[in-house]
């Protein structure tokens, strides 16, 4: 019996998947039924309705109008929030299913949910080299705070799904695959450009090892490659908004927008995101002093031997981190973007 469990190695990740939702299932419906009404929704909204607030309506907007060719501004000038933040392939794959929105974009999140469980367990087996490992790595995942929106209709899921099969075939070198699943990440979330930086990190690492193990060019220039493609992939949605809207800077303009509450400048520059939400939230002296302290234990963190010893990913959840400080700015959503760190 043993033996047979073993052997179908998808068991494991499909019972604690299935657990996890079960758990968040009631979560959402225990939160469904304290919802009082709202702008979304009247009182004690049922479970799909529920699922299909907060940022949902903007895919659903999508999937109803497309997006806007003219930019909504203010009275000052300023864009303000529109579709453009969104990117297209989670809506599109929904609407390709004909179904109903309400319940479309939930039961598709919930299937791709699945299989980035399958993939990442995978990519656990593969860096960490044991299934119990593995499964207890894939339980913390799917059950870390931010879990429930795994089945709601947001793009985390599909985004998760894409990252997982990235790790995993660059990981099995088989590039052609990873050059594909990257578009997957490209056109579903923003961070694409985190792999820019992976790649190249990767590249230089084997540089550096190059005495101890012969450094192939063809190998070199695959990783130059993947890193150039992600960088492309990362600029594709900018340029095809602006291409839209004759305004070169629509995307940017737009996700500045949701800063707008917050942040008095509406001009972006790199890594002043997080200093300026610790100083909103903390106050100016204190904001910044906890802010290098998180950096500090972070730094720290990624040098040591557990974390150096999961190799790739650590590469990968540093470089995303750094993506991270360079163009957020930290707010309600920080627990979900986080979620590409700990997977």
């Amino acid at each position: 019996m043993v033996e047979r469990l073993n052997s179908r190695w998808w068991l494991w990740p499909l019972a604690i998947f299935l657990a996890s939702r079960l758990v968040s299932g009631l979560i959402l419906l225990v939160a469904a039924y304290l919802q009082g009404a709202n702008y979304w929704t009247g009182a004690h909204p049922d479970y799909f309705s529920f699922l299909n607030i907060w940022d949902v309506e903007w895919y659903g907007r999508i999937v109803k109008d497309g997006y806007p060719t003219v930019l909504p501004v203010d009275s000052s000038g300023h864009v303000g929030q529109n579709a453009w933040a969104f990117l297209p392939l989670f809506p599109y794959l929904v609407k390709a299913t004909f179904l109903p929105w309400k319940f479309g974009a939930p039961i598709l999140a919930t299937v791709f949910a699945l299989l980035f469980a399958l993939v990442a367990h995978r990519v656990f087996l593969k860096v960490l080299g044991d299934g119990t490992k593995a499964n207890w790595a894939l339980a913390f995942v799917l059950t870390w705070a931010a879990s429930p929106v795994l089945q709601t209709g947001y793009a985390e899921s599909l985004s998760l799904l894409g990252i997982a099969l990235v790790l995993y075939s660059f990981l099995q070198k088989r590039y052609w695959v990873t050059s594909l699943a990257l578009v997957v990440v490209g056109f579903s979330r923003p961070g694409v450009l985190a792999f820019a930086l992976f790649f190249a990190i990767v590249l230089f690492q084997r540089w550096l090892a190059r005495n101890r193990e012969e450094f192939l060019i063809p190998e070199a220039a695959k990783l130059v490659g993947l890193s150039v493609w992600s960088l492309l992939l990362g600029l594709a949605w900018p340029w095809i908004a602006g291409l839209a809207t004759g305004r070169s800077d629509a995307y940017l303009a737009t996700e500045l927008a949701w800063r707008a509450g917050y942040v008095a400048d509406d001009h972006f520059t790199p890594f002043s995101g997080f200093i300026i939400a610790f100083q909103n939230f903390f106050g100016g002296f204190v904001g910044v002093l906890i802010f290098v302290i998180l950096v500090g234990n972070l730094g720290y963190l990624f040098f040591a031997k557990s974390v150096r010893a999961i190799g790739v990913l650590a590469v990968f959840s540093g470089s995303y981190l750094l993506y991270l400080f360079a163009t957020f700015y930290p707010q309600s959503s920080s627990w979900r973007l986080c979620y590409r760190f700990l997977a």
